[in-house]
């Protein structure tokens, strides 16, 4: 059980099964459908899990040559590349299904996110185009989407936002590690952007996607979805991650992009949580 916890990153599948039912549970404020949330719970679990096994499957051969990811199961011998697969197909395929139970827009959702994930990301973009994480982020902001339009059963711009709030923190997430094991990427050949660029202009590439990242959340703010608990949470937060990134401009230390990385982490789930005390635990306070 514990190699195939790690063939689905574990931590990874969780905050973004976590992202889904927050989007959810915002959408519908304190009215959530029991039924609703544990399909989209297993959608959300089961697609996720799927798409990251297959994608460990085309990654096996980089994993092998870095040090951060040689002792994932694929290439420590753990899990073998057709049990991978075997376990990724039907996962993925029961997962897509329970999405289109709820409403097409949350199966079509799940599908997209996949197919960005492995055939835009992984397939054509990882190994060939600094863009591949920009793309790449666009899988994850999927299950927001796909949580949001559980409840609405329509696309609107609400869940856009929550789009684009999981893909605009997935990049600098993914760049403040690439810069911390900038080897590591160079020594397997994935282009990241921080990785190609010199020290200065990946720092402050880094900035920047944290900068927009900022923009996204205050967007949110701004039309409602979050009030007075989400604003004193994270402004200070987002200005204490834009501080760090300057020092990280200043010093052009590895340790501090990892500090970078470090904050960044538990930040998408104290924004969301914060949302969900307003709108769902406590709305009679926040909107009556």
């Amino acid at each position: 059980m514990k190699k195939y916890l790690e063939l689905i990153k574990i931590k990874q599948t969780i905050l973004l099964v976590f992202s889904a039912v927050s989007s959810y549970l915002i959408s519908c404020y304190a009215k959530p459908d029991a039924e609703i949330i544990i399909k989209l719970i297993g959608w959300a679990f089961l697609s996720v899990s799927g798409t990251t096994a297959m994608n460990m499957v085309l990654d096996r051969d980089l994993d092998a040559k870095m040090f951060r990811t040689m002792y994932r199961p694929i290439p420590r011998g753990d899990i073998s590349t057709k049990d991978a697969l075997l376990f990724s197909i039907p996962v993925l395929v029961l997962g897509l299904a329970l999405g289109f139970s709820i409403n097409p827009i949350v199966g079509t959702s799940g599908i997209l996110g996949f197919s960005v994930d492995i055939f835009l990301y992984t397939y054509l973009l990882k190994r060939k185009s600094v863009l591949n994480v920009i793309v790449g982020s666009f899988a994850g902001g999927f299950l927001a989407l796909g949580g949001w339009s559980a409840h609405t059963g329509s696309l609107d711009l609400e869940g856009l936002l929550f789009f684009l709030l999981i893909s605009s923190w997935s990049i600098p997430h993914i760049w403040s590690l690439s810069i911390y094991y900038k080897e590591d990427y160079l020594r397997a050949g994935v282009p990241m952007l921080p990785v190609e660029l010199d020290d200065v202009s990946a720092s402050k590439s880094l900035t920047i996607s944290v900068l927009v990242l900022g923009v996204v959340t205050i967007s949110i703010m701004v039309i409602g979805l979050a009030g007075p608990i989400s604003a004193i949470i994270s402004i200070p937060y987002l200005c204490l991650l834009i501080w760090r990134c300057f020092v990280l401009q200043n010093s052009l230390k590895r340790s501090d992009s990892l500090i970078v990385f470090k904050l960044l982490s538990p930040y998408l789930g104290i924004f969301l949580i914060s949302m969900i005390t307003e709108r769902v635990i406590w709305p009679e306070v926040f909107y009556s």
